[in-house]
């Protein structure tokens, strides 16, 4: 894959830019004329198009935007987005992090400069700020009490979902368990939301969707991304093994909801990395999702390594900008999850067994 920036924007636009001009962005010919029509080079090979329709909201906006400066107002938005993200995490008291004491100043900053999916969403220019920022506002909304609202942000995390099941059904069992119903309301209203503004820039989108759903689900088969379904998948040539990693990560999400309250700690370090990890497709710029948790594993090593940790995160700086040039390394990025998902795991028995 050549290095076209802002890559995953041109797809964007160019879909968004179909749909509001009466088109089908879901067939093939009609999307890559639009990509040709934007500089897509001849060379670069074109994947058909995997978004769910309710997403056009947000592409038909950016659409009606010439596209130099839809990619200028895209992308700092996701700068802002993530530096944003990023220092509220550093700050807030909700539980979330509990190593901020160690990451001040200069530290904080080689963290994010550091972690591989900032780079590759800047370049890429990609929709996970939006999953990130309405996955935070619910988590920090959630434990003011705010539940209907909490949903409503939550509703973002739908632009891609199948990246989060396992904490879906966290969610939904944690409604029954405390009879309160009012996220899975907000969610269904924020959804009902952004499928209203698709269909007003799009009206055909979702059966356009229904049309070429056999050639979406295609289009995402055999491909090596970040995934422990994708490696395995790829490796023995199977299909099987997707479904039974993602049963098996929304199994141990139901089991720890029925047992645990729903914390923001039990959030961030353990539904939303074990989501990521059992997802059936990701790619590894989606992990910025898991910020929270990369945070908290920066800060305790600089707890166990002192200054020396900045070395580690300078290796790690020089990793993600070869992954940016190199998406066949992808793989690689699963032992982020995996690491998130045992650490999370150790420090909830540790906070179990201080109760005791």
């Amino acid at each position: 894959m050549a290095l076209i920036i802002p890559y995953d924007l041109y797809y964007l636009y160019a879909a968004g830019k179909v749909a509001i001009s009466g088109g089908d962005p879901y067939d093939y010919s009609q999307f890559c004329t639009a990509l040709y029509q934007l500089g897509w080079p001849r060379y670069e090979g074109i994947q058909g198009l995997t978004h769910p329709p309710w997403n056009f909201w947000l592409y038909g906006m950016f659409a009606y935007l010439p596209f130099h400066l839809a990619a200028a107002l895209w992308l700092s938005v996701i700068v802002i987005g993530i530096c944003s993200a990023l220092i509220w995490l550093h700050r807030s008291n909700i539980g979330v992090l509990h190593q901020t004491s160690q990451l001040s100043g200069h530290r904080l900053l080689l963290a994010i400069i550091c972690f591989p999916p900032v780079y590759s969403n800047i370049i890429y220019g990609q929709i996970n700020i939006f999953l990130l920022i309405g996955l935070l506002q619910f988590v920090r909304l959630r434990q003011l009490g705010r539940f209907f609202a909490s949903g409503m942000w939550l509703s973002l995390t739908l632009l891609k979902p199948h990246l989060l099941i396992p904490l879906y059904v966290a969610i939904f069992i944690t409604s029954f368990r405390e009879r309160n119903f009012r996220s899975l309301l907000g969610c269904a209203v924020g959804f009902v939301l952004q499928l209203s503004l698709t269909l007003f820039f799009y009206p055909h989108a979702l059966s356009d969707y229904v049309v070429h759903f056999s050639e979406v689900m295609k289009s995402t088969e055999g491909l090596l991304g970040a995934s422990l379904a994708q490696v395995i998948s790829f490796a023995f040539k199977t299909t099987w093994s997707t479904w039974a990693i993602l049963a098996t990560g929304t199994l141990i999400s139901c089991i720890i909801s029925a047992r645990r309250p729903m914390t923001p700690f039990l959030i961030m370090h353990i539904f939303v990395p074990l989501s990521l990890l059992s997802t059936p497709y990701i790619w590894s710029h989606s992990m910025i999702l898991m910020v929270a948790s990369y945070l908290e594993l920066v800060g305790a090593l600089f707890s166990k390594m002192k200054d020396r940790a900045r070395w580690v995160l300078l290796l790690l700086g020089i990793f993600s900008s070869v992954l940016v040039v190199r998406p066949v390394l992808d793989p690689i990025m699963i032992a982020f999850p995996i690491l998130a998902v045992s650490y999370g795991i150790s420090l909830s028995k540790k906070e179990v067994l201080s109760r005791q």
